[in-house]
């Protein structure tokens, strides 16, 4: 059945958009921070594009598109649109792999194009707040000097170079710089689901170096809201850092995690360096707070919360 599932979702363009609607497209829809969005649309026409043969998220149009390639009559049917949320992006850490440089800047050129295309109205980038590299002004913000330390930092802060040149077509174009975003639908592949994924099953934390590393974490649901507040608002095109309000240590992390889970794991400490040690990412939001109304509301503790309790149900 899951087969016929985008020929559905196909077929519902042609339903009436009435004018309380927003016609949203969202790229990248099968993945964490994508599909995690869509919850906070209800209401409005969410067409949503990925490189997958069907997409099982709750939407009214999907359209399986490799935005490495340009396929304008893939558009054709859906007409104009008012809002793109480019989501979609190759998170590899291989500087080597090709789909890097393919996806994050071929692709975002495309989504240039498509922005054309559609006459969208404002394009949201979620971009990624580490582009920087390595911190040297505390509190960071959007004015950080940028000396991108990957390549997938490079691209990134290249796909809101190729989206700002949306600006002289008078499109608003919002470069949202997110970190480390977390949430119930994110893989065990990053620290907090793996933390929270061992302290259920009782199994060790292991830290790398001395776990001193800090970091602050973003609720996807404090990113969602945040878009939401701001669909079609005009004016506020620029860059945008967002993040959580609390900055954690990594063996802190690994301590509340154990606590929330009310588990009996251990904290081990593997004796392998972390270069990242004694770095801090704390992030100033002051601009998205003033100018987009951000005010994240769930601390990190609520977020280990929401993502134990989905794994427990799993």
């Amino acid at each position: 059945m899951k087969n016929l599932f985008p020929m559905i979702l196909w077929n519902l363009w042609k339903l009436p958009i009435g004018d309380e609607f927003v016609k949203i497209l969202v790229t990248g829809i099968n993945g964490f921070v994508g599909s995690s969005l869509i919850p906070f649309f209800a209401g409005n026409y969410v067409i949503g594009v990925g490189r997958q043969d069907y997409c099982d998220i709750d939407i009214n149009c999907y359209l399986k598109w490799d935005i490495t390639y340009w396929d304008p009559d893939k558009f054709a049917q859906i007409g104009d649109v008012d809002v793109i949320i480019h989501a979609a992006a190759s998170l590899s850490v291989d500087d080597d792999d090709p789909d890097i440089v393919n996806v994050n800047c071929l692709g975002t050129y495309n989504v240039y194009k498509l922005a054309k295309y559609t006459k969208a109205k404002q394009v949201f980038y979620i971009s990624s707040a580490p582009i920087i590299g390595i911190p040297i002004e505390h509190p960071i913000t959007e004015k950080h000097i940028l000396e991108p330390q990957l390549m997938y930092h490079a691209t990134k802060l290249c796909g809101e170079y190729i989206l700002n040149q949306l600006n002289k077509l008078g499109v608003e174009v919002i470069n949202l710089r997110i970190n480390a975003p977390i949430g119930a639908r994110m893989q065990i592949k990053s620290i907090v689901p793996i933390f929270i994924d061992n302290a259920i099953k009782g199994h060790d934390l292991i830290l790398n170096g001395k776990g001193s590393r800090k970091q602050t974490y973003l609720d996807v649901r404090d990113l969602g809201d945040v878009i939401c507040k701001n669909l079609l608002k005009m004016g506020i095109n620029g860059t945008y850092i967002l993040a959580g309000d609390k900055t954690i240590s990594n063996i802190d992390l690994a301590r509340l995690c154990i606590g929330i889970c009310n588990s009996k794991s251990r904290i081990v400490f593997s004796g392998c360096h972390d270069e990242s040690d004694e770095i801090i990412w704390d992030y100033d939001c002051s601009k998205a707070k003033r100018v987009l109304n951000f005010s994240p509301r769930y601390s990190i503790e609520d977020s280990i919360r929401w993502i134990a309790s989905k794994k427990m149900l799993t």
